[in-house]
């Protein structure tokens, strides 16, 4: 009885033995698995995440933030120019990297939308005042609103004051500001916008007196 109750102790005791060391085989592999995937794909310099990042080999929190900070990168190779990567880190580093070159084009274009639109807006800006500034009704009274005899400094003007003047708006005043200083109430005529038509109706109520 003793001898049976051993052999199936004994059997019980080598069942769970290979059960467990197919159990350990089965986790080496889905880790070996795992890990090859990971180092099969690259990681693109320019999309990835500061915790995509911290996952390479030899990047840690500092040096992430450091290649974040430096985009767009053009190359690998410039991963060599960034504090911290050694020659013995860009070795081991280079390998698992990549830089797609779609990011910089599209970084270059989204870049340059701002300044289109902001000229535009500009264009768009001085049209309109033009337009409302130059009516005959409205110049006529601007005219009648200024003082008899008062001269505006256009050297010294404010924004608000430049407006009074026949003609001139916001958009006006503030290319009269950015033109200044002038040597003559006739240098006025180089600002945008302002030419002899303009001129006419504000000359004899400008000055540059100093």
């Amino acid at each position: 009885m003793r001898s049976a109750l051993v052999r199936i102790a004994l059997g019980l005791m080598l069942s769970l033995a290979l059960t467990a060391q197919v159990q350990a085989q089965a986790t080496k592999s889905t880790t070996t698995t795992t890990t090859t995937k990971k180092a099969a794909a690259k990681v693109d310099l320019n999309t990835a995440t500061v915790s995509e990042l911290e996952e390479l080999p030899g990047i840690g929190p500092a040096r992430a933030a450091e290649i974040v900070k430096a985009r767009p990168f053009k190359t690998v190779n410039e991963l060599k120019a960034l504090k911290g990567i050694s020659a013995a880190t860009y070795a081991e580093l280079a390998p698992h990297v990549t830089v797609g070159e779609t990011i910089t084009k599209t970084t270059t274009t989204k870049e340059a939308m701002p300044k289109t639109a902001t000229k535009t807006a500009t264009k768009k800006a001085a049209a309109a005042e033009a337009a409302h500034e130059e009516d005959p009704q409205h110049l006529t009274k601007k005219k009648d609103a200024l003082a008899a005899g008062r001269k505006i400094n256009i050297n010294t003007a404010t924004a608000e004051e430049l407006q009074e003047l026949p003609g001139i708006g916001p958009v006006r005043s503030a290319a009269i500001i950015k033109e200044r200083p002038f040597e003559s109430v006739e240098d006025i005529m180089k600002v945008e916008g302002i030419k002899q038509g303009i001129f006419g109706h504000i000359k004899d109520h400008i000055s540059v007196a100093k």
